[in-house]
């Protein structure tokens, strides 16, 4: 599953964000500018005043390449990490990203009782964070997500997020991610690759039709997930015994065990009896 990054200016509330957002999820939080510190060693204020800044980009493009082969995670990313070509491209390939942004005012009461050494920011800070914001204001605005996170709580930018992206978790009769996007089926392979699955069956019925039904197995097989299908009648009708029975014998002759995912394509009848056979 692609990963979730969090992108915008210093005392914009990107890790605030991101540890509210990730545990909404159920996803780890990274914070890029942390690993960068922990592969180095050295915090980055002392890398920048011993090597300069292309030093800490250089540093910033190995994390990256790092980070993006781990589980998907919610990462908040330093505020020019996408600055270097490179970094964007790794980035954009991997996952979407969300530029979150303040008015001046916002960031500036922010970052004056912020402890954290900014140093881009050091000496005079509002000449300093003015010329900041100036120098990358064309660069910020070509991020097509964007939330402006002035006048609203840490979670009220998280549900903007997640309706954002599509993406929820949750709780009640059990577990779930949620998740709501154009071209879904496309990534069905990847997401459930990300989530371990090895062996799976499709349930469907005549009326999905075989389009659909051709795009999940595509998109499953791109994943080395190789599934059979199960198709039923359509309708309300559908709902008895006699037909999970036949959707049973389908997953014990396909070598279906507990460990197994059950994909149910279609409407309400399909999730239903899907649902109720794999249980």
């Amino acid at each position: 599953m692609p990963h979730i990054f969090l992108y915008g200016p210093s005392g914009v509330g990107k890790s605030t964000i991101g540890e509210s957002l990730a545990r909404h999820l159920n996803l780890p939080f990274v914070d890029s500018d942390r690993i960068i510190e922990i592969n180095a060693g050295r915090s980055i204020p002392q890398i920048m005043n011993e090597q300069g800044i292309g030093k800490v980009r250089e540093l910033e493009t190995a994390a990256l390449k790092q980070i993006v082969q781990d589980r998907e995670s919610v990462i908040a990313l330093g505020g020019g990490a996408l600055l270097r070509d490179e970094n964007r491209s790794l980035v954009e390939e991997n996952g979407r990203v969300i530029l979150l942004m303040a008015e001046f005012a916002t960031l500036f009461e922010r970052l004056q009782d912020d402890p954290h050494k900014r140093p881009l920011l050091a000496g005079d800070l509002k000449s300093k964070l003015t010329a900041y914001l100036e120098e990358r204001a064309e660069h910020y605005a070509s991020f097509p997500l964007k939330i402006q996170v002035d006048g609203h709580s840490a979670g009220q930018n998280v549900v903007q997020a997640q309706a954002m992206l599509g993406r929820f978790h949750l709780r009640g009769m059990g577990a779930y991610d949620v998740i709501v996007q154009d071209h879904g089926i496309d990534q069905l392979g990847h997401l459930l690759q990300a989530r371990r699955v090895q062996k799976s069956i499709i349930v469907t019925d005549d009326n999905i039709g075989k389009f659909p039904l051709e795009g999940v197995i595509a998109s499953l097989q791109k994943a080395d997930l190789d599934p059979n299908s199960l198709i039923i009648p359509p309708g309300e009708a559908q709902k008895n015994l006699e037909v999970v029975s036949g959707l049973w014998h389908g997953f014990l002759d396909n070598a279906l065990d507990r460990k197994s995912t059950v994909i149910a394509l279609g409407g309400g009848v399909i999730g239903d009896m899907a649902g109720f056979a794999a249980s």
